[in-house]
């Protein structure tokens, strides 16, 4: 019992216990740029919060020295003085220029006031505040994403992600699981859009398209995007704030340190020091104030402070960092703005999707394709499956499609007598294994919505013929398919979402 204390406590422990959080590899319904903001930024914060939290209250932030001692004990004064510099603050001012007045109230210390540096004692909270500050937007899209989406959609990646590292009946059930949801999401969404008189949609049918590029409704399927790319301009808003204040916090007036970190890093190349810049002193005065017998004196203190040497070089790193976080969000900003403007951009994803399915040349004729893309996933489809296909991979991504796109084409009735599944994920769908003949046409007909039909038996038939998956031309009829779930499914156990069939 000990030894497993021991070993849990040690450096192997703590590392076992980060990855079973799984925060580098966890994923969600964000992009790059995101997972810049609100992970690795907000994970750097957070050590380097540490780092200094350690040397500011349990190392020796401060020292200094007395050149008149105070009193006999020496070590007890010290240490008082130490104490009250870290606590009232230090003059960024050479100790040769530094004068105290006994005549003066204040010792004269209000001639140095523009030069009294505080902000060292609050770096490790202000640190820990920009991590929960970059953290944040993260939250408010979680929630939107969970609950006014129609379904967890954060849940869906994650089910696709875990579908890509299976394989077999297990990675099948996880897409069919994941195109359910996707599907039950896009048809709630369409059934709202269609509410009103027959008339009123006729006639106000090309304006709402029209408007529904500016309408956060779900009705109008662009509640999600529009609300993603309000998440977006709140990650930017966040980062570029936190450049200029930074600037505030340490206390720089000077327009020479607009670009903070770069100005930083010339005065430091070039040998200018901060006795000239006065940002992060190495050296500071402090005046402290003692009473004794004879009255209250003004004493002089010299004082170091290797904080700030730990500050300085925490401060030019993350001033780079967070431009180069705030330049990718802008540049993603702008990418998706431009997606959600040209439709022809999810047209032409959704083609290429369906292309890398073996789809291509029944899609590359069939008009029908547009209006899947227009009517039925519009932009928050469009919006899902991308996100699907930049966190899991375009292979998996495809079998989403596809299986979303059979769907579609069965409620329409049109005809699906081509090669569903071949090409790149015939190696991957359509390999036999050890189920035989049913499992093969398992991945031919799991999404097929009404499998007593004489159309899709003969369609089935005669794509078994043309070639497909040698193993077709043996078979002789279908398994029962999965049953569409009108609730939301439980997340917790997929296998309720499919059911199984023996032999």
């Amino acid at each position: 019992m000990g030894s497993d204390n021991e070993e849990s406590a040690g450096p192997e422990g703590m590392l076992e216990q980060f990855r079973k959080m799984d925060i580098v590899n966890y994923i969600g319904v964000e992009d790059f740029a995101d997972e810049l903001s609100y992970k690795w930024t907000s994970c750097l914060l957070t050590v380097l919060c540490s780092l200094v939290t350690m040397k500011t209250y349990f190392l020796e932030p401060v020292a200094c020295f007395v050149p008149t001692p105070i009193g006999f004990t020496v070590e007890n004064q010290l240490e008082y003085v130490n104490s009250y510099c870290w606590t009232e603050g230090t003059y960024a001012v050479h100790p040769v220029n530094f004068s105290l007045y006994a005549d003066l109230h204040d010792g004269g210390v209000s001639a140095y006031a523009g030069d009294k540096i505080v902000y060292y004692q609050w770096v490790p909270i202000v640190l820990a505040v920009q991590a929960v500050l970059f953290y944040l937007p993260r939250l408010l899209w979680n929630v939107i994403s969970y609950d006014r989406a129609g379904t967890d959609v954060g849940h869906v990646v994650r089910v696709v992600r875990d579908a890509a590292r299976e394989t077999g009946e297990r990675h099948e059930k996880m897409v069919n699981h994941a195109s359910r949801m996707l599907h039950q999401m896009m048809r709630k969404n369409c059934a709202k859009s269609l509410r009103g008189p027959d008339t009123m949609r006729n006639a106000f049918a090309k304006a709402w398209r029209a408007l529904s590029v500016a309408m956060p409704a779900k009705a109008s399927g662009s509640w999600l995007i529009l609300s993603y790319l309000l998440i977006k301009i709140v990650y930017l808003t966040n980062v570029l704030s936190q450049l200029g204040l930074m600037r505030k916090f340490l206390g720089i007036e000077s327009k020479r340190y607009d670009f903070l970190g770069a100005q930083l890093l010339w005065d430091i190349s070039h040998g200018r020091d901060w006795q000239v810049s006065k940002i992060f002193p190495r050296i500071g005065c402090c005046a402290v104030l003692v009473k004794s017998a004879v009255g209250a004196n003004w004493q002089f203190a010299q004082c170091i402070l290797p904080v700030n040497m730990i500050n300085e070089k925490i401060y030019i790193f993350l001033w780079f960092w967070f431009v180069f976080v705030s330049v990718a969000t802008v540049i993603s900003l702008a990418t998706w703005l431009f997606r959600v403007c040209h439709t022809s951009c999810g047209n032409h994803f959704v083609n290429r999707m369906l292309k890398l399915s073996d789809n291509y040349q029944e899609t590359k004729k069939n008009e029908y394709v547009q209006a899947f893309c227009r009517t039925f996933l519009r932009q928050d489809g469009t919006f899902v499956l991308k996100m699907i296909a930049l966190n899991c991979g375009d292979i998996v991504c495809s079998e989403i499609v596809h299986r979303l796109w059979t769907l579609y084409r069965d409620s329409k009735g049109l005809d699906h007598s081509q090669q569903d599944l071949s090409g790149v994920l015939k190696l991957h769908s359509c390999e036999p294994r050890d189920q035989g003949v049913e499992w093969s046409l398992r991945c031919r007909r799991a999404t097929i919505a009404d499998p007593s039909s004489a159309s899709s038996s003969s369609a089935d038939e005669s794509a078994g013929e043309r070639g497909g998956c040698d193993v077709f031309k043996k078979a002789t009829a279908p398994p029962p398919l999965p049953r569409v779930v009108e609730e939301a499914p439980n997340k917790d156990s997929l296998a309720t979402v499919v059911d199984e069939t023996e032999g």
